[in-house]
């Protein structure tokens, strides 16, 4: 699957591939561990795809890459602050304007789960966050 990764060329492949490891970690073929991981990868794949496009790339980050930041499971601790770097480089590669809008978009969010059970997950993004906020 990481090789099938690598090689697309296209956002609807990766996101086939994301299915297709949603539908593994369902029958046990592949572990949250494992599922995490390939997210993490997918989405540093979008990354490159997306040529930083706003209009392309802050659904992805708002609607599928940040709610995972959110989550918080102490066996997989690892997996969830590779999401949260992963998160803060794909911003900080935006043009500055794009870079400030999803940073204050993020936040948003962050900040309306910190009275949920996802605080702590949400103060681990903040954090990670504040390495790319420009003064």
């Amino acid at each position: 699957m990481y090789s099938s990764l690598q090689d697309a060329r296209n956002d609807a492949t990766v996101r086939h591939l994301l299915k297709e490891a949603d539908s593994f970690v369902k029958t046990g073929a592949l572990s949250p561990k494992e599922s995490l991981e390939i997210r993490a990868s997918s989405f540093e794949k979008l990354e490159k795809l997306t040529n930083y496009n706003l209009i392309q790339t802050q659904p992805i980050i708002m609607g599928e890459l940040l709610p995972l930041c959110f989550l918080n499971d102490l066996e997989l601790r690892y997996q969830y602050g590779t999401l949260r770097e992963v998160l803060v480089k794909w911003i900080e590669n935006h043009a500055q304007e794009d870079s400030t809008l999803l940073i204050n978009l993020v936040l948003d969010q962050a900040l309306n789960a910190i009275g949920t059970e996802r605080h702590l997950a949400a103060c681990w993004t903040i954090a990670n966050l504040g390495i790319v906020v420009r003064i």
